[in-house]
């Protein structure tokens, strides 16, 4: 079995700071891929880029289609998947368990279905705090402006500890 953690990230639009609200969504999604044995097989940042018509579902759908993108071009395509994501609406709608309305998330679900009908794939929801690694993958391209390495990804995740302050 292989697991694909899958996050998306999304800055601008309604979703930015007070300041700066006019300016158009910019998704980024970000994804990594394990074997059984917890050895790292492929991670990814994708810059999505920005239009009116992203939102955080839409950078979270593409991040799970880029995953079983690559998976299917793989020697690890004909494995057992778990695509595992914080999102529980798009895990949901994969799943069929919630139904989807808005027409750019129905495409991409349909999508992403077609793309997982010739492979064994389960979808799991897990908690932000498990997803860390393709949290920071999905922030990556924002960060240091290239693919990171996987020791970048790490360090990003146990960097300086932050000190308590002292009371007074």
């Amino acid at each position: 079995m292989i697991q694909a953690f899958c996050d998306g990230s999304i800055t601008g639009g309604h979703w930015a700071k007070a300041d700066n609200r006019d300016s158009l969504p910019h998704a980024w999604s970000g994804w990594w891929v394990r074997d059984k044995n917890g050895h790292v097989l492929q991670w990814r940042s994708v810059d999505l880029g920005e239009g009116d018509y992203m939102s955080a579902n839409v950078a979270e759908y593409f991040a799970v289609r880029s995953a079983l993108n690559w998976i299917k071009r793989s020697v690890w395509k004909n494995q057992e998947i778990e695509v595992l994501s914080d999102s529980q609406t798009v895990i949901r709608q994969l799943e069929g368990r919630y139904n989807c309305y808005d027409q750019k998330l129905m495409l991409l679900r349909d999508d992403v279905r077609s793309l997982a009908q010739w492979m064994n794939v389960r979808y799991t929801w897990i908690r932000r705090e498990q997803n860390r690694e393709a949290d920071v993958l999905s922030k990556a391209l924002q960060i240091w402006g290239r693919q990171p390495t996987w020791e970048e990804v790490e360090a990003r995740l146990t960097g300086p500890k932050k000190r308590k302050k002292k009371a007074a």
